[in-house]
């Protein structure tokens, strides 16, 4: 059993508390919430934030299973104290018309050792993008999933964007596969795979166990062939960090760092194109399974000044004058005339080199469209980046979901999304 002075645990920090930024409910199977609604199975995982915990919904019929997202006393204290919060942005896109984004069931409150935890009831989520990838022998996925998945994505973006709600944090870990969160799916498959327990601690006079996270695996393979791959449904979850542009000012730290625009960089105001060059950078990484932007610091130059050298030499794009103008951060990067002031001397790189140099799964013919694709989301300047419904259009990704065709998918997920393999 782990001491109360213990502070290594596998997963998340179960003994830091509300003032230290943590504060994470220490669940156990078998615990009911919400006055018998939710009884706990196990858990699915855990992030900075929170815990996602399989439930059972004890008052539905036919029986069905959720995932709980409960989050840290800290999280829960700040929703509290009237900062944004994902419950509110959630609450906002639940009667969105398609199912590529997280659907929020349910919310309550449960006391527990750190102080109060806000809880959001979603529907059942898999795997991520992020784990098929790393599944792969090349961490690399095939064309035509990379096209299924981005189609979809652009699905959940275009009606995030038309709500006025910009992710910020559009990359792989963010987009689960759905699964089917009927019975006789999920009942099986907790009678094959036992309760991951390492051990118990002691917090404030109880024993709690240790629990390892299980994911529930979705019907998807990384060797699917184009027609099932097709068949695969995903959500787009974690708006933890959404903002609503105009209300909302863009903090100093979001996105990971090599995700990050330029307008982000520079503070040149930000708008729903900044998940567009996410997208752009996504669709690079699960192609090649390197990141497009690998930016690196030393004594003549920061962090910050690579990364914006490499969007020049990968896009051929300057940083124009108007642009620079609306940076608030210009002139800590640039000279007057616009050059880099710290790596004057650029090397152009187009970014077909780069797919074919890491890239063996692309084909000659698909190189250039793929190219031009991932070139427009990201344009140096936002206002010239396609908007996510454009994008749809673009002819890389007319080659997605042709065997079942854009609206039949749609059509076919309909109400049951959360249902699909």
């Amino acid at each position: 059993m782990c001491s109360a002075g213990t502070t290594i645990f596998p997963e998340e920090p179960l003994l830091k508390t509300l003032e230290q930024g943590a504060g994470f409910f220490p669940a156990r199977p078998g615990l009911v919430l919400d006055d018998g609604k939710y009884r706990i199975l196990r858990k699915l995982g855990w992030g900075q934030h929170s815990s996602v915990w399989l439930v059972h919904g004890l008052q539905f019929t036919p029986k069905r299973f959720f995932a709980v997202k409960i989050l840290t006393a800290a999280a829960t204290h700040s929703h509290h104290a009237g900062h944004r919060h994902e419950l509110e942005l959630l609450d906002s896109i639940k009667d969105a018309r398609f199912s590529y984004l997280a659907r929020l069931h349910d919310d309550f409150e449960l006391s527990g050792p750190h102080g109060q935890h806000l809880c959001l009831v979603m529907n059942l989520l898999g795997t991520s993008v992020q784990t098929l990838r790393m599944s792969t022998p090349t961490q690399t996925l095939a064309v035509h999933s990379v096209k299924t998945i981005i189609a979809l994505l652009l699905e959940g973006l275009t009606e995030l964007h038309n709500l006025g709600i910009v992710h910020t944090d559009i990359e792989a870990d963010n987009i689960l596969f759905r699964v089917n969160a009927q019975e006789a799916i999920i009942a099986p498959i907790l009678a094959s795979e036992p309760l991951a327990i390492e051990g118990s601690f002691e917090l404030k006079g109880q024993s709690y166990p240790i629990l390892h996270s299980q994911p529930i695996t979705p019907c998807v393979r990384w060797d699917d062939d184009q027609l099932r791959a097709e068949n695969w449904s995903i959500s787009l979850i974690n708006l933890g960090h959404g903002l609503h542009p105009g209300k909302d000012p863009l903090p100093i730290r979001v996105s990971p760092p090599e995700l990050r625009s330029p307008e982000m960089i520079l503070g040149a105001g930000y708008n729903t194109k900044l998940d567009i060059w996410a997208l752009g950078c996504l669709t690079f990484e699960l192609l090649t399974g390197v990141l497009l932007f690998a930016p690196e610091g030393n004594s003549d130059w920061s962090y910050e000044d690579d990364h914006l050298a490499k969007m020049h030499e990968l896009t051929g794009d300057s940083f124009s004058k108007s642009f620079l103008d609306r940076a608030a951060l210009s002139k800590d990067y640039f000279e007057p005339d616009g050059t880099l002031a710290r790596i004057p001397d650029l090397t152009p790189t187009p970014i077909e080199s780069i797919l074919q140099q890491y890239s063996a799964l692309l084909l000659e013919e698909d190189l250039k469209p793929a190219a031009d694709f991932i070139r427009a989301c990201i344009r140096i300047d936002p206002e010239e980046r396609p908007p996510a419904e454009t994008l749809v259009g673009h002819e890389w990704m007319r080659g997605a979901l042709t065997c079942v065709g854009w609206r039949d998918v749609n059509a076919l997920l309909g109400n049951n999304a959360e249902h699909s393999a």
